[in-house]
């Protein structure tokens, strides 16, 4: 066993896991079929004994040094030990793979590792990366977002389902179009209907997204969460709405102050949540998505949770997510 990022893991095969872009090809490292990083030869031949087939069995002790450096830039990851005996169950209903991560990475490594918690990701066929270079299909941009997203699940130890609707760019023209619930009048009650099969399982804690940015697959989710909420489906469990990254840093807290106050019908309580404990962890863990973001492109996430420090009042530099608790209006 040894301790790296943290994370104490058994040197197994089964332990480790390549991130899903990479293979080694003629003894070379390829990212989606481009050539990647130079690597030693006895970091190639560990891939290749990682790749080899599905026996577990312990690390060559000759490989163990290269262990450390493939993780540090990110070829490999290591998964924790699970958890057994987990209870408390708890539903995060996640509109695509990566909003999970985003919006509540940092909450879940903190409170919820210990829990019985799944994601359901709807709109899980989707066309959007940050490389349309390399991926022009769909089916492939579908493939490498849906085998990031079961790295990160398993990563927090959470189970996973994708729910394979098509998200708003193969339903609309562009896939920042007004939310048309008329157009997806056949999408709605299916949708609705699967979410009520986990309800009834009886989750302690149920998260749904705000729908701050108006993207709308994530508006989509927020109008079956008040259908939901409002009919008495959701009594019983204890509810959160999570603030949509990236969309919530790209705005101010007043515009958020305004997309909240015209979700009707409920008064929302602010929970600050302190990650400063594990905002490495959760930067390093949306590092996976290579599909969705750049290096640069994460630098408005930390930001965002250095921003809401002000929401504290704390002295020292913290960071946070921020979730809001629907109370009915009497």
């Amino acid at each position: 066993m040894i301790t790296c990022d943290g994370v104490k893991v058994m040197l197994t095969r089964k332990s480790i896991e390549i991130l899903p872009h990479y293979q080694v090809v003629d003894d070379k490292l390829m990212f989606i079929g481009k050539p990647s990083d130079d690597l030693k030869n006895d970091e190639i031949n560990f891939l290749k004994w990682l790749s080899a087939d599905d026996k577990d069995e312990y690390v060559p002790r000759t490989y163990e040094n290269c262990i450390k450096g493939l993780s540090e830039r990110g070829i490999i990851f290591l998964l924790p030990e699970e958890k057994i005996g987990k209870n408390r169950k708890t539903l995060i209903v996640a509109a695509h793979s990566d909003d999970t991560a985003l919006s509540l990475g940092g909450t879940l490594l903190k409170n919820f590792r210990d829990r019985d918690t799944t994601i359901l990701n709807v709109f899980s066929t989707c066309t959007s990366t940050v490389l349309k270079n390399l991926l022009r299909r769909y089916e492939d941009i579908t493939y490498y977002n849906n085998r990031e997203e079961e790295l990160f699940a398993k990563m927090i130890g959470a189970k996973l389902e994708f729910m394979n609707f098509p998200e708003s760019g193969l339903r609309y023209k562009k896939w920042n179009d007004e939310l048309d619930l008329k157009k997806d009048a056949t999408l709605f009650e299916p949708v609705k209907e699967r979410l009520l099969q986990y309800m009834e399982l009886k989750p302690e804690y149920v998260f749904f997204p705000l729908g701050i940015g108006k993207h709308p697959d994530h508006i989509f989710l927020l109008e079956i969460f008040k259908n939901l909420f409002f009919s008495g489906k959701l009594d019983s469990i204890e509810t959160f709405l999570y603030e949509d990254l990236p969309y919530a840093a790209e705005m101010s807290d007043d515009k958020i102050k305004k997309h909240l106050d015209e979700i009707s019908g409920m008064v929302l309580k602010l929970r600050l949540v302190n990650i400063t404990d594990v905002i490495d962890d959760k930067m390093r863990l949306l590092s996976i998505y290579k599909t969705q973001y750049t290096p640069e492109n994460l630098i408005p996430i930390m930001e965002y949770g250095k921003r809401l420090q002000t929401c504290s009042q704390a002295s020292s530099l913290t960071y946070h997510e921020r979730l809001w608790i629907p109370v009915k209006e009497m």
